[in-house]
């Protein structure tokens, strides 16, 4: 008996079913809204997309192209500021003009080193009010770094030089005791402050001092220096290095 196609539905789905005489074939890549005719070519059809999005395509392009010429121009003008800015550093020939020049550009770091230079000449100036002053400023700019320690030492030792010798010992045992500064710096703080309190006659407090000198690790010019002061103190002599607590 034979078998009709109606019996196989699945025969039925894969009949390809053609467009009627009468409905125009458009190829499937071609916009309906287009004006364009069916038969247009490629230079057609590329007019017509620039023509409808030629100017949002342009307006990119520009903001694009203004953000990295606007970057460009941003770090090429920071790095001639920067360049000149060392120029007047290097050209610095007077306290006058290094104040001057220390208060014009306040954040920048060699503002903070002229700063320490200036503090510099007044402690050796024996201009120990004007040298504390300095240090300070220096310090305040060079936060964070080994000079900004160093800048407390010196404010620490001018005011020492001034006669406060409450405020200098709180600086020196603030930097011998900070994990943060460097070994040497904690030492020398160490080391100023055992002399100073053994000029007071607290032996005992400048012992502590010492023993801080020996419980670093990369101080061995201080740990000479402290040693031959251990030996020159009266009870402090003699007295072992090696069991040193360790302040670290």
């Amino acid at each position: 008996m034979a078998k009709t196609r109606e019996a196989y539905p699945f025969c039925n789905s894969m009949k390809k079913e053609h467009p009627k005489k009468d409905e125009p074939v458009l190829p499937v890549d071609l916009d309906p809204e287009s004006e364009l005719p069916p038969d247009a070519d490629i230079e057609e059809r590329f007019n017509e997309f620039w023509k409808r999005n030629g100017l949002w395509i342009f307006l990119v392009v520009v903001l694009v192209g203004g953000i990295v010429i606007g970057r460009q121009t941003f770090e090429y003008i920071g790095e001639r500021r920067e360049t000149a800015i060392q120029d007047a550093f290097l050209a610095l020939d007077s306290s006058a003009a290094r104040i001057a020049f220390a208060e014009e550009h306040a954040r920048h770091t060699l503002a903070g080193m002229t700063w320490m230079h200036l503090a510099a000449e007044k402690y050796e100036a024996e201009d120990f009010t004007q040298a504390a002053g300095y240090y300070e400023r220096a310090g305040s700019v060079l936060q964070g770094s080994p000079m900004a320690d160093r800048a407390r030492l010196g404010r620490a030792m001018s005011l020492l030089m001034l006669g406060d010798a409450a405020s200098a010992d709180e600086y020196l045992e603030a930097l011998s005791l900070d994990a943060r500064v460097l070994d040497s710096t904690r030492a020398e703080a160490a080391y100023h402050q055992a002399v100073m309190r053994w000029e007071k006659g607290d032996v005992a407090a400048a012992g502590e001092s010492l023993e801080r000198i020996f419980a670093l690790d990369d101080a061995a010019i201080w740990e000479q220096r402290a040693t031959f002061l251990q030996d020159r103190i009266p009870g402090l002599a003699g007295s072992p290095t090696g069991n040193a607590v360790d302040f670290r």
